[in-house]
């Protein structure tokens, strides 16, 4: 649309496509109640039951880098290089989904206002092109290829909007997955694996002064307690003091655990 002098009569041309334009904006709200709240979203998603379903890990792999090529057409487009800007926003790395399809299809049946063609013909932009609603408005005054690279801009815009969609989906997902699974493992997993790993440690420390051969074979350049107390143990001018020490309070240890355990029994058994 252009801009009209004040007082001069607008333009048949641009008060029809002012219409088409305000009656879009105005179906803006009852558009996002039925597909963007909790049970749309839902009733939407189930699309997603399938090959969507390879397609999602793969696109959490790859929204980085849609969301960083969206990052450098900015700027590109701050920089003055409309030409790329253009060639990054035309670039799409998450793989179509049919989720973003329906998305697509929304945008154009219900947002914009355009029925749904009994056979649709391949291709966003020429469906744009086909379009009864708006063939008045794209054939008065314009050329085939005017019109063709008119819906073609038309379709890349609403194609941009559903692949970054798409994208900042994944990684909102991915982001929910790990925040939900460290706290699923900190609250519910380590506390019932915590008395296995403290066994285990206990299990692992006793092998290892039980079986010196092994612990020897398999250190590699480490020194383990039973390694170190092994090599006090060989000193040419006697048993240092602290082999002594540490036999003490192994010994200590063991008679607390085996009275603990003792009284943990009788306590039990009086119940």
């Amino acid at each position: 649309m252009t801009a009209q002098p004040p007082g001069t009569p607008e333009d048949p041309k641009d008060a029809q496509a002012r219409a088409f334009f305000d009656a879009a904006r105005g179906r803006i709200d009852g558009f996002v109640a039925r597909n963007f709240s909790v049970t749309g979203s839902a009733a939407m998603h189930r699309r997603a039951f399938g090959l969507d379903l390879l397609r999602a890990p793969l696109n959490v792999v790859l929204a980085p880098i849609h969301a960083l090529t969206r990052l450098f057409a900015l700027i590109a487009r701050l920089l003055r290089a409309s030409r790329l800007a253009g060639w990054l926003d035309r670039r799409s790395f998450v793989l179509p989904t049919r989720v973003a399809a329906e998305v697509e299809a929304r945008l154009v049946h219900e947002l914009l206002g355009i029925k749904r063609p009994a056979k649709a013909p391949r291709g966003l932009s020429r469906q744009l092109e086909q379009a009864p609603e708006l063939r008045q408005l794209l054939r008065d005054g314009e050329s085939p290829g005017a019109i063709a690279a008119r819906t073609r801009a038309a379709a890349d815009t609403i194609a941009a909007y559903s692949g970054t969609r798409s994208a900042m989906a994944e990684l909102t997902t991915a982001l929910l997955t790990v925040v939900f699974g460290a706290w699923v493992f900190r609250r519910l997993t380590l506390p019932y694996l915590a008395p296995a790993l403290a066994s285990a440690a206990v299990i692992a420390f006793m092998a290892s002064m039980e079986n010196y051969n092994t612990t020897m074979f398999a250190k590699g350049a480490a020194c383990t307690f039973a390694t170190e107390i092994g090599a006090m143990a060989r000193n040419a001018n006697g048993h240092p003091p602290v082999i002594n020490a540490v036999g003490t309070v192994i010994i200590l240890l063991t008679v607390a655990g085996a009275v603990a355990h003792t009284l943990l029994k009788r306590k039990e058994q009086g119940r």
